[in-house]
């Protein structure tokens, strides 16, 4: 056996990459979730971004456990495309997976993409994600990824399912190592944030073989609150990796692919609520960032603008016709709906966590031990109105 052929037969199957920066409190579930796979030929790179809390101690004492374990701590922190660069730069695995340090594995979740990618010399393969709200802990109805990865298919191409164009996440699928070497593909460093948006994007882009299980559960997503902590560089981030993707396409795509990317453009350009946070006790810094939007219109055609709902048509006229007053108008109408459909979803919530509670009581032991008491308690109540009526006339 040659050198070659038996480095090969070493090296693992799997490489499961974790980014993380002071989260010592929830690595280890991400860590015994992978751990505990029912497919075993993996290794676990875990990259320490520089953090300040007990992480480092965390990993270290993982390593001691096990020796799949493969661990580097940064002496500062480098962000995450620079930290995700480092874990591909240390992978030796045949495929790579992703998994965020708040999120988990369902113990499958391995051994499903790993027999689908093998079966079908796939470049990608993209499994089911069920999300959780990461405060209550509660499973979510529908995840934003499920009306894109919504059916059973193998050997196709990013121009046969365009809807993948709007899944900006790298977690929850496998991706094979020499054809994303083979086309350089990894974390732009010139942005610190989005970064999934461009991996995400050319990873589709380039694959010449994808394959989608949604039926395979494959990653838990810790679901949170999208505009809690969103400032002016995530949000002009986003901004410029959407946009960047957009022009490639311009150049490089064929028509179809282009004409979803500018729908696609349109409906990001729209969507503001992340800069209405961002923005929302500065007017004027709010209209320069619906002036920087303008790019996002500027190559629309009329066939496309009109397959969009009416606020995105009149949005983007708005911005192509440079009347950002109208635009700022358009979207504080639809602000206010927003608004008004989370107080809706608010007492709706409150109603349900009642009716649950009342569910609760009515069922519990003391309930029902009490029922006589209660029962004296209502016939005095009536007892004293009575008499206070008597009293009274």
């Amino acid at each position: 056996m040659n050198m070659a052929s038996e480095k090969k037969e070493c090296s693992p199957a799997i490489s499961v990459i974790i980014i993380v920066r002071n989260n010592e409190e929830l690595l280890p579930r991400a860590i015994d979730s992978a751990l505990k796979q029912t497919f075993d030929h993996f290794e676990l790179i875990i990259i320490n971004d520089g953090s300040t809390d007990g992480t480092e101690s965390v990993i270290d004492q993982y390593c001691e456990q096990d020796n799949r374990i493969n661990p580097k701590h940064l002496d500062r922190n480098v962000g995450r495309s620079m930290a995700r660069n480092t874990g591909l730069d240390l992978a030796s695995g045949r495929y790579i997976f992703f998994l965020d340090s708040d999120d988990y594995l369902p113990e499958t979740s391995l051994l499903d993409l790993f027999q689908i990618a093998e079966e079908n010399h796939a470049d990608i393969v993209y499994g089911g994600t069920r999300a959780f709200d990461r405060v209550t802990g509660k499973w979510r109805d529908f995840y934003y990824t499920d009306r894109i990865i919504d059916c059973e298919r193998h050997n196709f191409r990013l121009t046969d399912h365009l809807e993948l164009v709007d899944n900006h996440q790298v977690v929850g699928r496998l991706f094979r190592q020499d054809f994303l070497q083979r086309n350089n593909i990894r974390f732009s460093t010139a942005r610190r944030n989005a970064e999934d948006v461009l991996f995400a994007f050319y990873s589709a882009y380039y694959a010449e073989s994808l394959s989608m299980v949604p039926q395979k559960t494959v990653y838990f997503y810790s679901f949170g609150n999208q505009f809690e902590n969103v400032d002016e560089a995530q949000l002009l981030d986003a901004r410029d990796n959407v946009l960047e993707t957009i022009e490639f396409t311009l150049v490089s795509g064929a028509e179809p692919l282009i004409k979803r990317m500018l729908q696609k453009g349109v409906v990001f350009a729209g969507n503001l609520y992340r800069a209405q946070k961002v923005y929302e006790n500065d007017e004027n810094q709010f209209h320069a960032y619906l002036q920087s939007l303008v790019p996002f219109v500027r190559n629309i055609t009329e066939d496309v603008l009109v397959s969009l709902p009416d606020f995105f048509q009149y949005f983007a006229r708005a911005l192509q016709a440079g009347d950002m007053k109208q635009a700022n108008c358009l979207w504080s109408q639809k602000y206010k709906q927003y608004q008004q459909f989370q107080e809706i979803e608010k007492l709706r919530s409150v109603n349900e966590r009642l009716a649950g509670q009342i569910e609760e009581l009515h069922n519990s032991s003391s309930w029902h031990i009490t029922a006589p008491l209660r029962k004296i308690a209502f016939q005095l109540r009536r007892m004293r109105n009575n008499l206070f009526k008597s009293l009274s006339k």
